[in-house]
């Protein structure tokens, strides 16, 4: 059904080359959500860091 099927990405300086769709989810997946939460999860990772919090001598996490 969806064989060959290809898309683009579009940026700040405008349309990426359309490219070859090899693997996907179909939207409305139980799967979706999970997924997306996974990748944010790995994708937003390097930006916590543990900030030290005045006057309690402990560090906490913070996100950015």
């Amino acid at each position: 059904m969806y064989e060959g099927a290809v898309t683009c990405v579009r940026t700040q300086g405008g349309l990426s080359k359309d490219f070859l769709i090899t693997v996907g989810l179909h939207q409305g997946s139980a799967l979706s959500p999970y997924l997306f939460a996974l990748i944010m999860e790995v994708m937003t990772g390097h930006i916590q860091v543990e900030v030290y919090v005045s006057g309690t001598g402990k560090k906490k996490p913070m996100i950015f």
